[in-house]
Parts: structure tokens; C-alpha cells; sequence
């Protein structure tokens, strides 16, 4: 599919530089056997691309229409979230470690209590995933 785009592109880009080159030999008011050379060269070109062009107009629509050359991507972002920094416990004494174990139940007792209750594999991995603090 960008291979596609690509070569349409690159046809599109050489078929201006054709144009361009052909105006200006014919914009120049004396012709002379070089530039009279150099015109044919590049309406030869020109027929050239052209060909190319309807070689891929025909492959276009020869392909096979599937979801790779239907579809369009209309926007494509992948966001990673970075993890939170983890605190170092290794330094803390027992007793802080105690006491933020009980802050912590203290403060999420109830949602606790709901998933303790959970009994199918789904349901807790949801639940989780609603309370990202438990």
C-alpha cells in the first residue's frame, strides 16, 4: 500500500520536473539543435512516465481488495506510560513498614473487603483494573 504511494508520488514529482524542464526550453525564444534534442528527450520521458503511470493505475486495480488496501490509517499514536519511580523500603524500619500497612488497610478497608469476595478470575482482574491503587 506505501509502495504504491511512494511510486505514484516519485511519478507525480518527476512528471512536474518534465513539465517544468519543457516550459522552459519552449518559453526560450531561440531554438537551436540542442534544445530542439533536449524537447524530445523529455516529451520521450514524458511518455515514458505516463506509461508507468497506467502500469500502476492497472495494478491498482487488479489487487485484491482485503482490509490492507481498503483501509486507511487516519491517525496512529502509541503512548507508553512511564512507571512511578518505586519507593525503597529497604531502609525503612519494621515499625514504619507496619504502620503504613495499616494506613493502608485503614484507608482501603471496604474495596478490600469487596475483592476478597470476588470469586471468578475476570471479575477480580477487572476490579483492579477500576482501583489501580489497591
Amino acid at each position: 500500500m506505501e509502495e504504491r504511494k511512494k511510486q505514484k508520488e516519485e511519478l507525480e514529482q518527476k512528471r512536474r520536473e518534465v513539465v517544468m524542464k519543457k516550459k522552459e526550453i519552449e518559453s526560450k525564444k531561440q531554438i537551436d539543435s540542442n534544445l530542439e534534442e533536449e524537447l524530445k528527450k523529455l516529451e520521450l520521458e514524458q511518455k515514458e512516465l505516463e506509461k508507468r503511470e497506467n502500469e500502476i493505475e492497472k495494478a491498482e486495480r487488479n489487487a485484491p481488495w482485503n482490509v490492507d488496501t481498503i483501509s486507511k490509517e487516519s491517525w496512529s499514536k502509541t503512548v507508553i506510560n512511564k512507571p512511578k519511580p518505586r519507593e525503597d523500603r529497604s531502609k525503612l524500619t519494621d515499625e514504619e513498614l507496619e504502620q503504613r500497612y495499616k494506613d493502608f488497610v485503614e484507608k482501603y478497608e471496604d474495596k478490600i473487603k469487596e475483592y476478597a469476595m470476588i470469586s471468578k478470575f475476570d471479575d477480580a482482574k477487572h476490579f483492579l483494573m477500576q482501583n489501580p491503587d489497591l
